[in-house]
């Protein structure tokens, strides 16, 4: 009968093993938060060799603080005998900070406890995140603005504003600019636009915060002021059209002069369906003005 090999492992070996691995392997004492076994690709990681990390407060790399150290650990404690996953900010020796995500679970070793943290540095993946975030949050933003004029469009009026402002007292002004179509056939869209662009800006001026401005459709804009009633609108659009009369503007060395007519309506409003009302009253309330004062479109 042949002689078996027979292999006792040793502590050498089992270290060997672990510094084999490409992941950070952290073994920390649970009663001191005294780091007491770091493999080799920490020192990857953190810039320490494994004989520096040993001994050093586990404060020194995860610098989210005592408190959310002290909460981690807890909650790790109150896993086991499961492991518990979170994400955490840690520094290295020369300062950058990680993001890093920890895989950690309680061991007992020698009637000993501590935690045993497996880490992988998600820095890169964060970064692209955000990244990620803000180019969302940007194509958001744009959706809700009109491309020429730069106010708000209808897609925010009624997607995003109106629902916060339900339930108040809703005053409108909807804008019409007096012989647009005149100014487009004598002087050519570009012009029209210029137009809409400049009386955007002045507007957007005059209500400064106190309201929203939405191009609605056209040469048409809407001025939406909350808590706002009859008399003060009026005051608005008065001001609004006879400054806009008195302004010169200027295309291509022409001269063009322009106003606009305005419509108002104010009322409660508990939903969407109210608020076109509301436009409505504003709409007819700007086609009789126009009537009256015998302006062309």
């Amino acid at each position: 009968m042949k002689n078996k090999l027979v292999f006792f492992p040793t502590q050498q070996f089992y270290n060997a093993i672990l510094d084999l691995t490409h992941d950070c392997l952290l073994l920390v004492d649970v009663k001191t938060k005294l780091i007491v076994y770091a493999n080799k690709a920490c020192s990857y990681l953190y810039g320490y060799t494994p004989e520096q990390l040993v001994g050093l407060p586990i404060s020194v790399i995860n610098i989210t603080g005592d408190q959310i150290i002290q909460q981690k650990m807890s909650k790790v404690m109150q896993c086991y005998p499961e492991t518990y996953r979170f994400e955490s900010l840690h520094a290295r020796k020369d300062g950058h900070t990680l993001n890093v995500e920890v895989i950690s679970r309680m061991v007992e070793i020698n009637t000993r406890k501590y935690f045993l943290s497996h880490i992988t540095n998600i820095t890169k993946q964060k970064q692209m995140q955000l990244q990620i975030q803000g180019l969302i949050r940007q194509l958001s933003s744009q959706a809700y603005y009109d491309y020429l004029t730069q106010a708000y469009n209808r897609t925010y009026l009624f997607n995003n504003y109106l629902r916060r402002i339900t339930n108040r007292n809703i005053g409108i002004i909807l804008l019409d600019i007096n012989k647009f179509k005149i100014i487009n056939d004598t002087y050519g869209h570009q012009a029209g636009d210029f137009i809409l662009v400049e009386i955007t800006k002045y507007i957007r001026l005059d209500i400064h915060k106190s309201g929203k401005l939405i191009r609605y459709g056209g040469d048409e804009l809407l001025i939406v002021l909350v808590d706002t009633h009859l008399e003060e609108l009026a005051k608005v659009a008065e001001q609004i059209e006879t400054g806009i009369a008195s302004k010169e503007f200027v295309f291509n060395k022409h001269k063009i002069l322009c106003s606009v007519s305005s419509g108002i309506a104010s009322d409660f409003v508990l939903n969407t369906k109210d608020f076109e009302d509301l436009i409505k009253k504003a709409d007819h309330a700007l086609y009789v003005k126009k009537k009256q004062g015998v302006v062309s479109t």
